[in-house]
């Protein structure tokens, strides 16, 4: 019975990655047309350059190729630091493209600086971990070193 659960869990897995794979080229397609339709907005930008509107819709669609590139890269490589990235960018394009009261636009922010503290803990911890594990090697070869010393 535990050997069918195995293979049951295996399976799943192997699907789930498949699907995260086959997602992952989805998402690639659709920067790829995103990207083909900035070409216009250029023009349509150039044309009312003056308009603060145009920038807005240009910077919108910018963003949008944006996220969906860190969006990308999280599914193709999931990591704190990636995850970290696609929201800080969410986030972000919500504040620059969307209008939003005073206290969204503070609340946004806020979320920004925690996001930032939290990928900075996360790296720091792991600097942390390697470097008592660095550490812990050093104590352990000393030891050993130490212990064929007495033993001769």
């Amino acid at each position: 019975m535990e050997n069918f659960i195995e293979r049951a869990r295996k399976i799943v897995t192997e699907f789930g990655e498949l699907v995260e794979i086959l997602m992952a080229i989805a998402v690639s397609v659709a920067i790829v047309f995103a990207m083909i339709g900035l070409l216009p907005k250029f023009h349509e930008l150039f044309l009312h350059r003056e308009d603060a509107e145009a920038f807005s819709e240009m910077l919108s669609a910018i963003l949008s190729v944006i996220v969906g590139t860190e969006f990308l890269k999280m599914l193709a490589k999931p990591s704190v630091e990636n995850v970290t990235e696609v929201l800080i960018f969410l986030i972000s394009r919500h504040m620059i493209v969307r209008e939003s009261s005073a206290l969204e636009n503070l609340l946004m922010v806020l979320s920004i600086a925690v996001l930032f503290v939290l990928e900075y803990l996360m790296i720091k911890g792991k600097t942390r971990k390697m470097l008592f594990g660095q550490f812990r090697e050093k104590i352990e070869k000393r030891i050993d070193h130490e212990l064929d010393i007495d033993d001769k």
